[in-house]
């Protein structure tokens, strides 16, 4: 009887010697697996840590834009002033002009400016004639100049204008990408 209850003993501690194993190699995988769960759960958190912090710069950067577009709008108003401040000087050194134009015509009279030199009475007056003439020519220029100054800078000012509503306008694309890229991550 001790031999058999020696075998059971035997058969039954080889069983747990196996049983044993099984388990060890049960606990081993079951470590392994909660190894790999842990590892996946702070992957998780880096991702989500990482998503939360992509979605915040995004934010910032939208803010960004906005305010640049912020910018832009309040220089493309100014430019819109000056525009239209030029426009007005501009109309009325034309009108200046063409006043200084008529009043010259006016006192020259429709006759020949040669005629009316030749016409002076004295070399005084021929001298101050000339002089006269000479004077007009060179307001006349000069008004010429200024006119066209301010026409350049009136083209000057409406191109910048273009140019910041251009800006303004990708600005704005930039800004609707970076509300979709974001809307995508929410």
């Amino acid at each position: 009887m001790f031999l058999c209850s020696a075998a059971a003993a035997q058969k039954s501690k080889s069983q747990l010697q196996k049983e044993k194993e099984k388990n060890l190699n049960k606990i081993k995988e079951t470590e392994r697996i909660l190894a790999e769960t842990t590892r996946q759960k702070t992957n998780t958190l880096g991702e989500l840590q990482a998503l939360n912090r992509r979605i915040e710069v995004q934010q910032q950067l939208i803010n960004s834009t906005k305010e640049e577009i912020s910018i832009l709008d309040s220089a493309i108003y100014e430019n819109n002033e000056i525009v239209s401040s030029l426009e007005n000087d501009l109309q009325k050194l034309k009108e200046e002009y063409a006043k200084m134009l008529y009043a010259a015509q006016k006192t020259i009279g429709k006759g020949d400016r040669l005629a009316l030199l030749f016409s002076s009475r004295t070399f005084d007056q021929l001298a101050m004639r000339i002089k006269y003439m000479q004077q007009y020519s060179q307001a006349r220029k000069a008004q010429e100049r200024v006119i066209e100054r301010v026409q350049q800078k009136l083209r000057r000012q409406v191109a910048s204008s273009r140019e910041k509503k251009r800006a303004k306008s990708l600005l704005l694309a930039e800004n609707v990408e970076e509300q979709e890229k974001m809307s995508a991550l929410q």
